[in-house]
Formats: C-alpha cells, sequence, structure tokens
C-alpha cells in the first residue's frame, strides 16, 4: 500500500522476553515501521527487555528512509536515509540515557551543517538528535555509539 505502517499496543511479556523483544525490535527495523509498547505493570522498567523497549530509533525524516538498526550488543545504531534537497526540518532522532547514559559518539556522513541535541526535560538525560538538512538530494548516514 506505500503507507508507513505502526505496529500498536504489542507486549505485556512475562519471563525471559529478552530475545522475544530483539526479534520485534528487529521486525520493526527491517519493515521501517513505528510501535507502541504496552503494559500495565509497576516496576516495567526494571525488566531485562526494557532495553529493547527504550531504544534508538528515527522519530521524523524529511526523505527516503533506507535502513536503521541497532545492534544490541554493541550498542551501535545507525540509519541511513536520503534526504529530500528542499527539506527544512531537521531529520530528528530519539536517543535514550538507557543505552546513552554516560554520552555517546555521533558520526554523521556528510556533516553537512552537522547536528544538536535536545534535551527532553530539565532533569532528563533522554533527547533528541536534531541533523540540519543539507538542501541537496543525498544519502546521509548517522551512526550512534556508546561512549568508550
Amino acid at each position: 500500500m506505500n503507507v508507513p505502517m505502526l505496529l500498536g499496543e504489542w507486549g505485556a511479556f512475562e519471563g525471559d522476553a529478552v530475545p522475544a523483544a530483539r526479534l520485534i525490535g528487529r521486525m520493526l527495523e527491517e519493515s521501517l515501521s513505528s510501535d507502541t509498547f504496552w503494559v500495565y505493570k509497576k516496576g516495567v522498567e526494571n525488566a531485562p527487555y526494557f532495553r529493547m523497549i527504550q531504544r534508538p530509533y528515527p522519530s521524523a525524516v524529511p526523505g527516503t528512509m533506507v535502513r536503521y538498526g541497532l545492534d544490541p550488543e554493541t550498542g551501535i545504531f545507525e540509519c541511513v536515509w536520503k534526504e529530500q534537497p528542499h527539506a527544512t526540518q531537521p531529520s530528528r532522532f530519539y536517543v535514550p540515557a538507557l543505552w546513552y547514559s554516560a554520552g555517546c559518539e555521533v558520526e554523521l556522513e556528510p556533516t553537512g551543517k552537522g547536528y544538536r541535541f535536545e534535551q527532553v526535560g530539565a532533569d532528563e538525560h533522554n533527547g533528541y538528535l536534531s541533523v540540519v538538512p543539507t538542501g541537496q538530494a543525498i544519502e546521509r548516514r548517522l551512526t550512534i555509539s556508546p561512549r568508550k
């Protein structure tokens, strides 16, 4: 149908759900889809699978997504997109503190006019990485890695 897809209200895991959460995360990435995780349980943020729920993702990209994904073993997130030549709004990527609480390293190709980090909330380390558009029809690559 050539329209964006949203997977709604998945989750409510019990037991060792890390493999299932990784599988669903990978399937969402491969299909370039969005999702909303749902569980009605206190302390879900302490569950082992929560790292796969609270993961980096492209929030808005003015252009065509090529691919994106998180390697759960290394914590490296990569996104490739074809930017629209007349884009005026930045590409935005959610960056959760759960993966990058000690900061992160960012690589952007081509660098163009750069990027900026916008913190979410006064006491939060979660935020959005905003990539300034180049004004060209060009393929861009963003890599976010945990600081070593």
